[in-house]
């Protein structure tokens, strides 16, 4: 079989049937770059949609490091009013022990004087 023979061979097996007139490759070039386009304006709003999470998601992060320096701080807080009211505990401790040996000492003072 020539190469003709095979050409025309593979161009009947493509035709459409009943003798139609093929579609011309011309508007299956459109549709394939109409296709591209609707493709093309998909992943445009999916890339703008996964920019807009992103920031989004940047913008939780600096809230949830801002929210956890606060948290550290407020420990800190915390702790040294617990210093703090535990060291006044103490110093008031003392301060009533001071007092009650002074009482003590008075007392004992003002008996011999009361005996006069």
């Amino acid at each position: 079989m020539s190469r003709a023979a095979r050409t025309d061979e593979k161009w009947s097996a493509r035709s459409p049937p009943n003798g139609a007139k093929p579609a011309p490759v011309f508007a299956d070039k459109i549709a394939y770059i109409s296709f591209l386009e609707s493709q093309l304006e998909k992943t445009t709003s999916a890339l703008a949609a996964a920019s807009s999470f992103e920031e989004r998601l940047n913008a939780i992060g600096e809230v949830v490091e801002d929210v956890n320096a606060r948290m550290i701080n407020t420990a800190k807080v915390l702790k040294l009013v617990q210093s703090f009211a535990d060291n006044q505990e103490e110093e008031n401790m003392q301060m009533k022990e001071r007092v009650r040996s002074l009482a003590t000492k008075l007392e004992s003072s003002q008996d011999p004087l009361q005996a006069y």
